[in-house]
């Protein structure tokens, strides 16, 4: 028959068991986590993750206004990313006509308050966060918000270009939308046949973008009409690739 003490030294063992099979546990979750991930990007290797691009149109100048507004749209992008959620930035200058690389390309690891608690140090998952992602987005933050010009702004191509396998992206654009290339000019008068045209020959696809953000910025040398026709040249466009519309101006 078991005595009080030979009770109490049971239960002691049965504690430091659980807490050594938790802290194993923990340490195998916190290495499989680890060996999971791309050290570059900080992306999971098995591509589950969420996407958000963001393509800057730097054909034509902004003002200075322009600039302020779009480093406030990049620092709320920056904080209200999901974690683990990729983050591409695109820039269409003289550099990137139709097929711009990305000139940011990283996975959020996560904020303090985005840390589970149960077995993370949000201050030093916050760290984590400044150090390898914050960093080098700020870095560039200047270069980003520089002025740039181009011959033509093929924006329906480039667009058309970026979309990507995954469903779950979600697309944003900071540009006055005015998409002028050799195949297709809103600066130029066409009939609702050739508008209608480029709309199925370009926009029509299985919906892949969860949604399209237009961060829009309004040129005042523009026509109101123009800038209607523009508008819903591009309602066509996106209405067929996303399932989601906004428009913002900026």
């Amino acid at each position: 028959m078991m005595t009080g003490k030979d009770k109490q030294g049971v239960l002691i063992i049965i504690g430091v068991s659980v807490v050594f099979l938790f802290l194993f546990a923990l340490s195998y979750k916190l290495k499989a986590s680890a060996d999971n991930y791309d050290p570059e990007t900080l992306c999971r290797n098995d591509g589950d993750y969420p996407v958000l691009k963001l393509l800057i149109d730097k054909t034509d100048p902004w003002t200075g206004q322009g600039r302020e507004r779009l480093a406030a749209l990049i620092r709320r992008i920056k904080g209200g990313l999901a974690e683990h959620e990729r983050f591409s930035i695109f820039v269409l200058d003289e550099n990137g006509l139709y097929s711009p690389s990305p000139v940011f390309d990283m996975c959020n690891p996560g904020r303090g308050d985005q840390a589970n608690s149960l077995y993370e140090n949000p201050r030093l998952v916050q760290q984590q966060f400044e150090k390898k992602f914050q960093a080098p987005l700020d870095s560039m933050l200047d270069e980003l918000l520089r002025p740039g010009v181009a011959a033509e702004t093929p924006l329906l191509e480039t667009v058309v270009g970026l979309r990507g396998e995954e469903d779950n992206a979600r697309l944003m654009l900071v540009s006055d939308m005015m998409q002028n290339s050799e195949s297709l000019s809103l600066y130029r008068k066409h009939g609702t046949d050739i508008i209608n045209g480029k709309v199925n020959d370009l926009c029509e696809s299985p919906k892949n973008y969860k949604s399209v953000e237009v961060y829009y910025i309004n040129r005042s040398q523009l026509t109101v009409s123009t800038r209607q026709e523009a508008r819903n040249f591009w309602d066509q466009c996106f209405n067929r690739m996303a399932d989601n519309l906004s428009w913002e101006a900026l």
